[in-house]
């Protein structure tokens, strides 16, 4: 219990942290976007539409996992519980969309261990996913391609490159903090229920929820790259997938940070300031979270009508 609130304290100190050193990066000279021009509200429009595609799968993961433990699901039923449930990620301590989506589990007649079960399953192959894919497209990042070649020019350079680094430690060293926490936290919290529900668990399903969950992220990328566009963050799509899995996958085990707010733009300006210059990284990671907050707003007006429409029959 201890760790738990030690965790939850340090990771709402290194969102605080992530966001000022972000928006000391990037605040001063940030692009201007004309809300009027038709490219840009196309490019936020499609943001808003793939981050809304990224979460329908990810209701679908859902629906998957809880057919995983045991606790089979209809569609709509597993759906509303999901789409609901997002809007409360917003509130302090980023758990009670995870609480209010088994409160909603539970009314809907899922036995509380399943539930449990299904959701430390869900988290931990989730983060696990984001990792594999963060490291897996590392190599896209054009900071990352400038550090190796750095390393490999001698030690010399790479001094020269350490040095050139600057205020951009601080934000490396608040998101490692924000990692930390987040491991301890759920770590003290899911191995106990995830030892259990591993061994019960449907292996076609368990791979069923991770290709939906690569969607995801892949979804999500592509939604970020739509920002881009929006605000003259230029980048490929590797870039955008491997930058967001990273900053999503902070941003989503941080404890204390409401739906990541903070840590995930502080993430993805490091991952793009090197290529886009942190102003412009800083504007797409702002958009980007506007467009996500629409585009949840979306899924929980989506799932209420399900429910709606399930109490109706």
């Amino acid at each position: 219990m201890r760790a738990g609130r030690a965790a939850r304290l340090l990771g709402a100190a290194a969102a605080l942290g992530a966001a000022l050193w972000a928006l000391r990066q990037g605040l001063h000279a940030m692009p201007s976007i004309a809300p009027g021009d038709p490219r840009v509200l196309g490019a936020l429009a499609a943001s808003v539409g793939l981050y809304l595609a990224a979460t329908l799968c990810a209701a679908e993961g859902w629906r998957q996992i809880l057919i995983a433990t045991g606790a089979g699901a209809r569609r709509r039923l597993a759906w509303s519980q999901f789409l609901t449930a997002q809007i409360g990620k917003y509130l302090p301590g980023n758990v009670l969309h995870l609480a209010g989506r088994a409160g909603l589990a539970l009314r809907d007649g899922v036995p509380a261990p399943l539930a449990a079960a299904a959701m430390a399953l869900e988290l931990a192959l989730s983060a696990a996913l984001a990792l594999a894919a963060a490291l897996a497209g590392a190599a896209a990042l054009p900071g990352l391609r400038a550090a190796l070649a750095a390393q490999a020019g001698g030690a010399a350079q790479l001094l020269d490159q350490a040095q050139g680094l600057g205020g951009w430690a601080w934000g490396a060293g608040a998101l490692a903090a924000a990692l930390l926490a987040g491991a301890v936290w759920m770590g003290a919290r899911l191995a106990p229920i995830l030892r259990a529900a591993l061994g019960r668990a449907r292996p076609g399903r368990l791979a069923a929820f991770a290709a939906l969950q690569l969607a995801v992220l892949a979804l999500l990328g592509l939604s970020l790259q739509a920002a881009g566009r929006a605000t003259g963050a230029a980048m490929d799509a590797p870039t955008a997938m491997a930058a967001f899995a990273g900053a999503w996958l902070v941003g989503m085990i941080t404890p204390g940070a409401p739906g990541g707010a903070g840590v995930r733009e502080a993430a993805l300006v490091l991952a793009l300031g090197p290529s886009v210059g942190a102003p412009a990284a800083l504007a797409c990671a702002l958009a980007h979270r506007a467009a996500s907050m629409l585009g949840d707003a979306l899924a929980c007006a989506l799932g209420l009508a399900l429910r709606a429409g399930l109490r109706a029959r």
